[in-house]
C-alpha cells in the first residue's frame, strides 16, 4: 500500500474511525463520510469488548480514554433458569456505550488528521486507473486511492463489490435491554452474568449498584424498525415479562423495569459467508471484521444501531 496516500471510508460509527487511524498509522490521510446528518450521540446501546478488541483500540492509542469511560469485568458467571451456578471463570473484558466508544475513536482520528463529513450517502464507486471515483446522491464526486467501507450489515459498499454478494439473515429474535434497581438479583462487580435457561437473558451490577440487562424476544416474522417503533415499549415490555415469566433473575429484573427503561437493538441479524469476488485487476475476500481493496474498494462490519422506543399506551 506504500503508493496509497489518501482514503475514503464510508461510515462514522465505531468501525469507521477505527479504520482511519488505522490508516494514518502508515502515512494515509482519510476522509469519512456518514449518511446520518451528525454524530451519533445516544445512538445504540452497550457495546462489550473482548480483551483481544481492546488490544486493538490500545494499538490504535485510544487506551485510555476508552479506561475513563468502560466498566472492566474480570469474570464470566453462567447460572440455570433457577440461579445455580454451573459454570464460572476468568474472562477479561470491557463495556460502555457504544456513542461513547464512537466519540473517543472519532475525536483520536480527527486529532490525526481525518475529517468526518455528514449527511453525505455513497451511491456508487468504480475503479479508475489511478484509484476510485466515488458518487454522492448530491451528485458529487471524489476521487482517492481507496475506499473502506464500514457502513454496516446493509453495507452500500459490500453491494458495489459484489451485488450478488448475500443479504443479512434475520434470526428470529428482537434485541430488547434496559438499566434498573436490583432488587433481589444478586450480581457481583466486575463479572458478567449469563442466565440460561427457555430462554437467555445477560446481565452485569453497574458501579452505581443497579442492573444493566439484555434479552431476546422470539419472534418469527421479521419486524421492521418502523414496526418496532410503532409499538408502545410498555407492549413490548409485556411481552417480555411473559417469555421471561418464572425464569431467574429475569422475571424480577422485568418486574422493576419500566416503559421508559427499555431500548431496543432491533431484529438480530447474521451476515452469511460472502463469496471470493475478484476482477481483472482487484480482489475481494469476505472478512468479519474490515477488508482493504488497495486502489480499491473495501467492506467493513459495524455494530446495530439501538433506539429507545416509543413509552405510550399499550
Amino acid at each position: 500500500m506504500s503508493s496509497v496516500r489518501s482514503a475514503l471510508i464510508v461510515g462514522a460509527g465505531v468501525a469507521g474511525p477505527a479504520a482511519a487511524l488505522a490508516l494514518a498509522k502508515v502515512g494515509i490521510r482519510s476522509t469519512i463520510v456518514e449518511s446520518h446528518p451528525g454524530p451519533a450521540d445516544g445512538v445504540g446501546a452497550v457495546i462489550t469488548l473482548a480483551s483481544n478488541g481492546y488490544d486493538v483500540l490500545r494499538t490504535l492509542g485510544v487506551a485510555s480514554s476508552v479506561d475513563a469511560e468502560a466498566q472492566r469485568t474480570f469474570e464470566v458467571h453462567m447460572s440455570d433458569a433457577g440461579g445455580q451456578t454451573f459454570a464460572r471463570y476468568p474472562s477479561s473484558g470491557f463495556v460502555m456505550a457504544r456513542d461513547a466508544l464512537s466519540g473517543i475513536l472519532a475525536d483520536h482520528a480527527a486529532r490525526a488528521g481525518s475529517r468526518v463529513e455528514y449527511g453525505r450517502r455513497l451511491v456508487g464507486a468504480e475503479a479508475a486507473s489511478d484509484g476510485v471515483v466515488a458518487h454522492f446522491e448530491d451528485g458529487a464526486e471524489l476521487a482517492t486511492d481507496l475506499v473502506v467501507g464500514a457502513d454496516g450489515i446493509h453495507s452500500t459498499v459490500r453491494g458495489i463489490i459484489d451485488p450478488d454478494a448475500p443479504d443479512p439473515v434475520y434470526e428470529g429474535v428482537l434485541g430488547f435491554g434496559g438499566i434498573t434497581d436490583a432488587g433481589a438479583t444478586s450480581a457481583d462487580p466486575g463479572v458478567m452474568n449469563f442466565a440460561f435457561g427457555r430462554r437467555f437473558l445477560g446481565y452485569w451490577r453497574l458501579p452505581d449498584g443497579r442492573i444493566c440487562w439484555y434479552a431476546a424476544l422470539p419472534r418469527a416474522e421479521e419486524t421492521s424498525w418502523r414496526q418496532i417503533e410503532g409499538t408502545p415499549s410498555s407492549s413490548w415490555l409485556a411481552r417480555l415479562r411473559a417469555e421471561y415469566a418464572g425464569l431467574y433473575p429475569a422475571e424480577d429484573l422485568l418486574a422493576l423495569s419500566t416503559p421508559d427503561d427499555l431500548v431496543t437493538t432491533g431484529p438480530m441479524l447474521r451476515m452469511p459467508p460472502v463469496p471470493h469476488w475478484h476482477g481483472a485487476r482487484r480482489r475481494f475476500r469476505s472478512c468479519a471484521v474490515l477488508h482493504l481493496w488497495t486502489r480499491g474498494i473495501a467492506g467493513a462490519g459495524e455494530c446495530a444501531r439501538a433506539r429507545q422506543v416509543s413509552s405510550g399506551p399499550a
